[in-house]
């Protein structure tokens, strides 16, 4: 009765197996990297790299693509992204449009469709996410006058200060170096 227990078993198992479409073999890559400044600032270069030790089936591709992010966990971001390239670095100069965003670097390795009735692997898609974007800082300068000034007489000192990204800026003066 064992016998015929084991038979029938296997052939259910045949016919299930059979029903089952096959998956080709997925291409893989570790994590993407990036390197630059941590937090990047507005003009500053980030370099998306490509993860080592990618496999895949003949005609893989591996994509590297730069998402701006309104969160820290890259999951509400921007459909299109601001660079994309299939090389195995992508540098980005990060724009006055980044500031106070995440940026998120995706990589995702991907196979072509394979031949017949066997289904597409999935992609792997691994992420990248830097720090939030900060602006450039400001320049604090100031003119005064009269120029030259002599001992006993008031001096007049005017703030030429700007910040490249139009932020306000906030004024401070010591002059007796007393840190107040």
């Amino acid at each position: 009765a064992s016998v015929v227990l084991v038979a029938a078993t296997l052939a259910a198992l045949t016919l299930l197996a059979a029903g089952t479409p096959q998956v080709a073999e997925a291409a893989m890559c570790n994590d993407p990297s990036i390197a630059g400044p941590s937090p990047p600032r507005v003009g500053q270069v980030l370099t998306g790299n490509r993860g080592s030790n990618c496999v895949g089936l003949p005609g893989s591709t591996v994509t590297l693509k730069w998402f701006r992010c309104d969160d820290v966990n890259g999951t509400r971001c921007e459909s299109s992204p601001v660079a994309t390239t299939t090389a195995s670095t992508l540098p980005y100069e990060a724009v006055p449009a980044d500031k106070t965003k995440y940026l998120k670097l995706e990589q995702t390795a991907a196979d072509p469709d394979p031949p017949g009735p066997v289904q597409p692997p999935p992609d792997d898609v691994d992420e990248a996410l830097t720090g939030r974007v900060q602006g450039r800082p400001p320049t604090a300068s100031f003119v005064f006058s009269p120029s030259p000034a002599t001992a006993g007489q008031r001096v007049t000192f005017t703030s030429t200060s700007r910040d490249p990204d139009g932020d306000p800026l906030t004024l401070s003066w010591d002059l007796d170096n007393d840190g107040q």
